[in-house]
């Protein structure tokens, strides 16, 4: 596939709507606020959606947009992918806006939906939203910036995802697999020979260590209670207990006051 963003005028926006495929059913609604927003300057160009025309040529996704250039007489600029397999009709055209999980699917990546979840919770850490919660969850990371992140190391982050997915199983399901892989990715950054050994031991391998002892039966107790512990604490926890593991320091309790205590680093 290539993926290439152009200045769509409306006599070509009509061209690539002749390729449409079937009958299509348009919103007028929503072709007229799009012709607005564009007609007004509103419009915003760099969303990730892609108009996507099938290897043989036919347009699959994009009506709405190319049918508002055409309403509203204004070239704009869209990013445009080809060669897309047509078996991707299905999960196209549901009304519903793209996520970095469509964003990969589109670029062919397997285990697409696993890896966006794992890529947005780095980058959430990585921009700065590590224990806040409140913040990491209405914090929203770019398509652009999930799949540009997975171009740059595609076959780690398939690594990465079947690490998570492997310990996911092992842990009986304690932690969820984007959380797993976020902290296998950042750990391993920072000490790649301690990492494994680490999760092993969190997924019960051996009760050496106290401190990992400690939070598996604290992730153990969470996992079946109804009253779950905020995010913001379970996040703590999993890194001082990582801290404490390279540190070589044994913690017989996990501490961590979500109002007046400073965000814990990754050692």
């Amino acid at each position: 596939m290539k993926i290439t963003k152009e200045l769509i005028t409306p006599e070509l926006a009509k061209e690539l709507l002749a390729l449409s495929v079937g009958n299509r059913n348009l919103s007028a609604n929503k072709v007229a606020k799009y012709s607005h927003d564009m007609i007004t300057g509103r419009w915003v160009e760099d969303t990730f959606e892609f108009i996507k025309i099938s290897k043989d040529g036919f347009l699959l996704d994009g009506h709405h947009r190319l049918s508002a250039i055409v309403n509203a007489k204004t070239p704009i600029y869209l990013n445009v992918v080809r060669g897309v397999d047509a078996s991707i009709m299905n999960v196209i055209d549901t009304g519903k806006s793209r996520n970095a999980n469509d964003a990969l699917k589109i670029n062919g990546v397997s285990n697409a939906t696993n890896i966006a979840a794992i890529i947005s919770s780095v980058l959430k850490y990585e921009y700065g939203y590590a224990v806040s919660s409140d913040i990491s969850k209405t914090m929203t990371i770019s398509n652009v910036d999930v799949v540009n992140t997975y171009e740059k190391n595609p076959e780690y982050w398939q690594e990465i995802f079947h690490k998570a997915s492997h310990f996911y199983l092992k842990m009986n399901r304690i932690l969820t697999q984007s959380t797993i892989g976020k902290y296998y990715y950042l750990f391993e950054q920072k000490h790649p020979d301690k990492v494994e050994e680490f999760f092993k031991q969190l997924a019960g391998s051996s009760d050496n260590n106290i401190t990992i002892s400690v939070l598996r039966s604290t992730l153990i107790r969470n996992k079946i209670s109804t009253k779950k512990l905020p995010s913001t604490l379970l996040n703590a926890y999993i890194i001082k207990t990582w801290n404490a593991y390279v540190k070589g320091v044994q913690l017989k309790k996990l501490m961590f006051d979500t109002e007046t205590s400073e965000s814990p680093k990754i050692a």
